[in-house]
């Protein structure tokens, strides 16, 4: 798993909730209130003694909520409405996301002036986003600028 930072486990039960097609948990306000950002956190932890590796959204007061994938769910056997014991410690490694093939290979055939913008800092990703507070690259969130940008 992903190395850790110095907060230590946070334990708690919660329920979860469906919204849209999506099945979600809401952290509690006290379990929000030990982690080090009101933005996106990276964490790794158990749901149901199941490990997983994450990113928490802020949820716009204050607190944070994550996306249980349907592969969790049938892992954990656990689904919409069940209240279920979780365990999670904010990491410094952020989650890559998974390249779908098809966009793999078309970039493999782009121009290297377009693979070159797609492998920034070391192999990181840019951030999609412009709210810095919300950001998921550490760096950027702090700073405003990828590291040796102008």
């Amino acid at each position: 798993m992903a190395q850790r930072t110095e907060v230590p486990a946070i334990r708690f039960d919660a329920t979860l909730h469906k919204m849209d097609k999506w099945t979600i948990v809401r952290l509690p306000e006290k379990a929000s209130a030990k982690l080090p950002s009101r933005g996106q956190v990276a964490v790794q932890g158990t749901i149901n003694g199941h490990e997983f590796q994450t990113v928490l959204e802020p949820d716009g007061s204050g607190g944070h909520w994550m996306k249980i994938d349907g592969k969790l769910q049938q892992i954990a056997a656990v689904s919409a409405g069940d209240t279920t014991a979780l365990e999670i410690e904010p990491t410094r490694d952020w989650p890559e996301p998974n390249v779908p093939q098809d966009f793999e290979a078309a970039l493999a055939a782009a121009p290297q002036k377009i693979q070159d913008m797609w492998e920034m800092n070391s192999g990181k990703r840019r951030p999609c986003c412009f709210n810095l507070a919300a950001c998921t690259d550490p760096y950027l969130s702090r700073n405003g600028r990828l590291p040796d940008s102008a």
